[in-house]
């Protein structure tokens, strides 16, 4: 597989994923093949070339950093930001997952104008990156919710703790309003402002890795946030957990009957 059809293989990693995907097929396929030509292929070269100058410790140094929740820095580490930054200055990169062969995810950070750019650039590793790393369009969805965690603010809360509620909206299509209750937030202050800027941002990167990067932004609509404990008084919230599940029975054309 080549071209923007062998881009794709690299998302469609989940049934929800391989679902959403066909049904928007023809404008994601138009959009990649635009990209082949707005981005830059040299650009593109380079760094992945850099890539795989990169030396094995190094490289296990920024996966370490990385699985530790940290950010990582240094010298190798800014070399490949800055790289990236002459594919698009809005596509970010993470590297972690197995030290035997670590994960490489090109971010477009939840933007869906920059998926095109992100498949483009995937597009673009030779065989040779994808036989040391496994290279990902987007953040990929965990293989096992239950062993999801979430840090947020002095505490690192498993995924199947938290509650959701949902709605599908509009009505029959693969999409859905959430209601996410999050421990220590403040209903009385800017969702994304200080006091609770971080719980949001966590809660958002935590919906990418259980859900999927592209998933997230095609299936989830609308998100409300509300503190913990108001999921007491929500008949219909549920596990964390268990939102993966939910959109892959709306992806696979089921009534959910909500």
């Amino acid at each position: 597989m080549s071209g923007a059809a062998g881009t794709l293989a690299h998302v469609l990693e989940h049934p929800s994923t391989r679902a959403v995907v066909r049904r928007n097929l023809a404008a994601l396929m138009a959009a990649t093949a635009g990209a082949d030509a707005v981005i830059d292929q040299i650009a593109a070269r380079r760094f992945w070339n850099a890539l795989r100058a990169t030396s094995p410790g190094a490289i296990e140094a920024i996966r370490a950093t990385t699985v530790r929740g940290n950010t990582p820095s240094g010298g190798p580490w800014t070399v490949l930001t800055g790289l990236l930054t002459f594919v698009h200055s809005g596509i970010g990169l993470s590297i972690g997952g197995d030290p035997l062969r670590p994960d490489v995810v090109i971010t477009a950070y939840g933007v869906p104008e920059l998926f095109p750019i992100v498949l483009a650039l995937v597009d673009a590793a030779p065989q040779a990156i994808h036989g040391t790393f496994q290279v990902h369009a987007g953040r990929p969805r965990v293989a096992d919710p239950a062993f999801l965690s979430v840090r947020l603010g002095d505490a690192t809360i498993p995924a199947g703790d938290l509650r959701y509620s949902a709605s599908q909206h509009p009505a029959g299509s693969t999409r859905c309003d959430v209601v996410l209750y999050v421990p220590g937030y403040d209903r009385d202050a800017d969702p994304f402002g200080e006091r609770n800027g971080d719980l949001t941002a966590r809660m958002l990167l935590a919906l990418d890795h259980l859900l999927g990067e592209y998933n997230t932004e095609t299936q989830i609509g609308m998100i409300e946030w509300e503190p913990a404990d108001a999921a007491a008084d929500d008949p219909d919230a549920r596990p964390l957990t268990s939102l993966p599940d939910y959109l892959d029975t709306l992806a696979a054309g089921h009534s959910t009957g909500e």
